[in-house]
């Protein structure tokens, strides 16, 4: 049987006894990222007014699934400094649903079978993000996707710059892949919208 103990008015630290053995203290050590912990960011900690947004959701089953869990999910890994490989699935996630998409706006505009298969070596990331999405969507619409956009198209930049070796990882700023994930996420709900 596992005792805990601790008089946390006194302020003396928490001790540990099995089967009536004497009790010992509870120093637990956890491993320490480079640089500051994420987990004491503001973004990572739990706000009186994100607990209510949660909630809401929770209410309303609006859980993210898809594509949006996987990046909540990498969101995690560039909090813990995973630059490299968060930077890599975001990109492969905005690119794969912004194919899609492009895929679907070609087929809508009247263009063949045939046709689309020639330009696929033209949809490249570049293409999709910041000419086909561009021209098929309204300025109201644009103007309010513009900056995940830009975000994105930011991601993508570090990307090439870390797959062709331009960079290393430890030169990359954190906080502009986390912008560039934060807008993937905005991305990708609104062109799940667009595709649904």
């Amino acid at each position: 049987m596992w005792e805990f103990y601790s008089s946390v008015l006194s302020g003396s630290k928490i001790e540990w006894s099995i089967d009536g053995a004497p009790f010992r203290r509870f120093d637990p050590t956890f491993p320490k990222p480079r640089g500051k912990n994420p987990m004491y960011k503001a973004a990572q900690l739990l706000t009186p007014g994100r607990w209510h947004s949660m909630q809401r959701m929770a209410d309303a089953g609006d859980f993210p699934i898809g594509e949006l869990l996987e990046l909540y999910r990498i969101r995690g890994k560039a909090g813990w400094r995973q630059l490299r490989t968060a930077v890599i699935e975001a990109s492969i996630i905005s690119e794969t649903l912004l194919r899609e998409y492009g895929l679907e706006v070609l087929k809508s505009s009247g263009f063949s079978n045939n046709k689309i298969k020639r330009l696929r070596d033209e949809m490249t990331f570049n293409n999709l993000l910041n000419v086909v999405l561009p021209l098929s969507l309204t300025k109201r619409d644009l103007r309010r996707i513009q900056a995940a956009v830009d975000a994105v198209d930011n991601l993508r930049s570090i990307r090439n710059d870390l797959v062709h070796g331009n960079i290393a990882e430890r030169e990359v700023e954190p906080s502009r892949v986390e912008a560039g994930i934060d807008g993937a996420i905005n991305l990708v709900r609104f062109l799940r919208d667009k595709l649904h």
